[in-house]
């Protein structure tokens, strides 16, 4: 089964108490985030060349930076500060101030994988070395660079805007290749380039198949966004719809009024503790920290039923649990603000119980951020395969005689 992150963002690099932390703030002090970031930052731009030598000794230089914090914490891991890693990924790299990706208030069109192409506008006082900015996608039929330009000015100043012409795609090819590859690699290209807040970055569909594009985009792959919104049309989800209530959505009677939302509303939640989804799309089944690599896809399984799994965390007992139909295995990403990694977690799997002990590692860490460039999701330890029990099949589960 294809993994969307991996298919789509890696090609691109290629070319505390736990209360401080859950109320959002860092532990660390200023100075030490860019001690930490220093190493960071000197990996991703030796990632980013491929210089394998330079980017795994920048790795090394973090471990030993991560190791000397952990002496003075004592008895916590630097690497369980989540809220400050965050801002470390955020801060630590290294932001172009200039060139021919950075027009400050113009729109331009940039390349992207597979000959295909998206528009970005920055404001006119960008300056990454500052702050990090949010973000707008947009998905409408037309030209780009128009849709951008259009825009209300006093509005489009206060976002990083990407704009997506949905021009030859239509409801068939909108998710195969091409089509995923011009929906997507934008948000990896705007993270690579630019000092975009992934924690609140919006997508907008404007016009019928902007509008059922966007639904559809949002309800299949809700995590990178912290709302979505639609201008002169009516959604087109219909089994995965449920998946909207992961995010913002709403109807909107103009691009103003979206935009006005957007500045409204608060941070995406990327690591939930109680959320359910449907699986309709064999390609993708991560959401947020769970990724179901095996399930099975609509056509096999019985009619009225769906892929589909929920999960809870309940942080006192340090226990997670899945409930999952016609789920069968599992990878978990995890972080301090989910479960507490210092102590063995419990994970119930359909009522049976798996006990785990999480190690941390910077490896982890930056393979996490590689594979997605998303700053405001920073996870330092991993399960790479849990297994699903299977029960023995029930009249239900059964089609033409045979058993599932």
């Amino acid at each position: 089964m294809l993994r969307l992150p991996a298919l789509l963002f890696c090609a691109l690099l290629a070319a505390a108490p736990l209360a401080a932390q859950e109320a959002g703030g860092t532990e660390l002090k200023d100075a030490d985030h860019k001690k930490l970031g220093r190493p960071f930052g000197k990996w991703f731009e030796d990632k980013l060349e491929n210089n394998f030598t330079d980017y795994t000794e920048a790795m090394v230089d973090l471990v030993k930076e991560c190791a000397s914090f952990d002496k003075k914490l004592k008895t916590r891991s630097v690497l369980s500060l989540v809220r400050d890693w965050e801002k470390i990924l955020d801060e630590g790299r290294e932001y172009s101030t200039s060139g021919a990706l950075v027009k400050k208030g113009r729109t331009i069109t940039i390349s992207l994988p597979g000959e295909q192409s998206c528009a970005i506008r920055l404001p006119a006082d960008y300056n990454p070395k500052k702050q990090s900015y949010p973000g707008v996608m947009i998905l409408a039929a037309g030209n780009a660079e128009d849709t951008l330009e259009a825009l209300p000015a006093e509005l489009k100043e206060q976002f990083i805007l990407i704009g997506v012409d949905l021009s030859g795609l239509d409801a068939d090819t909108l998710f195969g290749e091409a089509g995923l590859t011009r929906m997507l690699s934008p948000i990896g290209s705007a993270s690579r380039d630019y000092r975009l807040n992934r924690k609140l970055l919006f997508l907008v569909g404007m016009g019928e198949f902007g509008v059922a594009a966007a639904s559809r985009l949002a309800a299949i792959y809700p995590m990178p966004f912290a709302g979505c919104a639609w201008v002169d049309g009516d959604p087109a989800v219909t089994l995965n719809a449920v998946n909207l209530k992961l995010l913002a959505a709403e109807k909107k009677t103009d691009m103003t009024e979206a935009l006005t939302w957007f500045g409204q509303l608060p941070d995406r939640n990327a690591y939930p503790a109680d959320f359910e989804v449907v699986l309709t799309e064999p390609w993708q089944g991560r959401h947020y920290w769970v990724q179901a690599l095996r399930f099975d896809p609509l056509e096999a399984v019985p009619t009225g039923k769906i892929a589909r799994f929920k999960a809870h965390v309940d942080r006192a007992s340090n226990t997670i649990t899945l409930d999952s139909e016609y789920v069968y295995q599992y990878k978990l990403y995890l972080n301090d603000l989910i479960v507490d990694l210092d102590q063995e977690i419990k994970i119930v799997r359909n009522g049976e119980v798996y006990t785990f002990k999480a190690d941390r590692s910077v490896g982890t860490l930056l393979d996490n951020f590689a594979s997605l460039l998303d700053s405001g999701m920073a996870f330092p330890a991993w399960l790479q395969r849990l297994d699903v029990p299977i029960p023995a099949p029930t009249d239900s589960d059964t089609t033409s005689g045979q058993p599932r």
